[in-house]
């Protein structure tokens, strides 16, 4: 698997899927507003309709509309508060079993909304996110299933966005 990490703004980064973690009640200001612009409102109408995940691990699935991504994965990482490393990994993880059966050879994480909660920055985040896809990857249905397919994609490609981070 190819891993990179882009300075890019996560609505403009190409990928099967965009995988965006939700802190706490969301604020739709600022880039999450953005993103939600471009994706048509979906994200303002998922959080009214009561589908957005704000529970921790929960996810869902949003159409990417105007987004560069296929698709967008939201990811409820819980009380920024209380967001520590295990859970950096365990968000990362969430999403890789969550496209389980689906055809995705391409992930963008935009890594920026942990970095700003977790004090260990960005370089951190970055590690710990690489580190929960991999995890994620291993499916232990796999051991005990002959014939076993719907398990996590097989990804070529996994790109880190952190727009307000040095990726030099």
């Amino acid at each position: 698997m190819q891993l990179r990490v882009v300075s890019d703004q996560p609505w403009d980064v190409k990928a099967d899927v965009l995988v965006v973690p939700i802190l706490g009640k969301p604020d739709f200001a600022g880039p999450l507003a953005e993103l939600d612009k471009r994706t048509g409102g979906e994200l303002t109408a998922l959080a009214k309709f009561g589908e957005l995940p704000t529970k921790r691990f929960k996810t869902a699935l949003a159409n990417a509309g105007e987004a560069a991504a296929g698709r967008i994965l939201l990811v409820g990482a819980g009380d920024p508060a209380t967001l520590d490393r295990e859970t950096v990994v365990k968000v990362a993880a969430s999403a890789e079993r969550r496209l389980a059966g689906r055809t995705v050879g391409s992930m963008a994480i935009w890594i920026s909304p942990l970095a700003s909660a977790l004090e260990d920055g960005a370089e951190v985040v970055a590690q710990l996110v690489a580190r929960g896809v991999v995890e994620g990857h291993y499916d232990p249905q796999s051991i005990y299933r002959e014939g076993y397919e719907d398990g996590p994609p097989k990804l070529e490609s996994l790109t880190l966005v952190a727009p307000d981070a040095s990726t030099g």
